[in-house]
């Protein structure tokens, strides 16, 4: 059976990451753990970015230290860049604190051939910082069907602090056209999870704009939401679309571990299992075991479709209708 493929309008990063006392550098990325979480999955993603030919031939590198990943299709659409995004994370028990030390370039989506739009279905944007411009995603043809990670529009950098926040969400998001599955996380809406159903109603105005709302918090899972359909749809006082939520459980092997990547696998895992026509609840489940078989066992992940399955199977019994907002 052919691979399917899948467009991936993301960038590679360099991050450095400190977790307790350790310190290592390694390359990252939606464009490296999309690209690849896609790519584990039976899928060929053209991985959409903006490098230069100096930075492609580093990240060309990095990547043929494995020899699975050797082959990863990149297109880049700024042969003019000389820089690249690159980051220190601190990972705590209260989560992730960032800094980028460099940003990247915008990916021109003008540039991307006409062939390429004919080939996919599937479109998954993830920016890290603004590199993707709502008004460029207006520009992609209405018959694609089109995922989106939030994390890079909360994103704004004073004194190379990365602070990520709601407002900055709202803000910058005025311009999309409607998504048909949006990502975000805990961190980048600065909660403390203490209380998950104010967060709900926090990013509840999410549903003007997409059908489907995965909302990641780390270790402790995430939700589902799905915005009921016109003729199921009920409405607030205000007139607005109501979102029906679903609790996801988290999948551990063990209790430490790199959390790296996790919202990217997750997003990417969610498009895959969506490209198979599994249903959206199937399909997030997977991508919890998935995202959680990376902290444990690093990346790229070594597993089997027959074993995703099978825990899949025993964390589908842990999913619960939260509330409808």
């Amino acid at each position: 059976m052919d691979r399917k493929k899948v467009a991936l309008i993301a960038s590679f990063t360099i991050d450095i990451i400190k977790i307790d006392n350790n310190i290592y550098e390694k390359i990252g990325g939606p464009a490296y753990y999309s690209g690849l979480t896609l790519k584990i999955l039976g899928f060929d993603p053209i991985v959409i970015t903006a490098l230069g030919s100096d930075n492609k031939r580093k990240i060309r590198e990095l990547l043929s230290t494995s020899n699975e990943t050797q082959d990863l299709e990149i297109l880049d659409t700024d042969p003019n860049c000389v820089s690249i995004y690159t980051f220190h994370h601190t990972y705590t028990d209260a989560g992730r604190s960032s800094m980028i030390l460099k940003t990247g370039c915008r990916i021109n989506i003008d540039s991307i051939p006409n062939d390429i739009s004919k080939d996919v279905q599937w479109i998954l944007i993830s920016p890290v910082f603004k590199e993707v411009r709502p008004e460029d995603v207006r520009k992609i043809p209405r018959t694609k069907n089109i995922a989106l990670d939030l994390q890079g529009y909360g994103r704004e950098i004073n004194n190379q602090r990365v602070i990520s926040s709601l407002d900055n969400i709202k803000k910058n998001i005025e311009e999309l056209p409607r998504i048909g599955i949006m990502h975000l996380s805990s961190d980048d809406i600065r909660s403390d999870t203490s209380d998950h159903k104010k967060d709900l109603e926090r990013i509840s105005f999410l549903a003007s704009k997409t059908d489907i709302i995965a909302y990641t918090i780390g270790s402790g899972g995430g939700y589902l939401g799905l915005v009921l359909r016109e003729r199921e749809r009920e409405h607030d006082k205000q007139g607005e679309s109501k979102i029906e939520w679903y609790y996801i459980p988290p999948y551990a092997e063990t209790d430490g571990g790199d959390p790296t990547g996790c919202g990217d696998i997750f997003l990417a895992s969610i498009v895959s299992g969506m490209i198979m026509n599994h249903g959206i609840i199937e399909a997030a489940v997977k991508a919890s075991v998935i995202s959680g078989m990376r902290v444990s066992r690093g990346f790229p992940i070594k597993t089997s479709t027959t074993e995703i399955d099978n825990i899949a199977e025993m964390l589908r019994r842990k999913i619960y209708r939260v509330a409808t907002i």
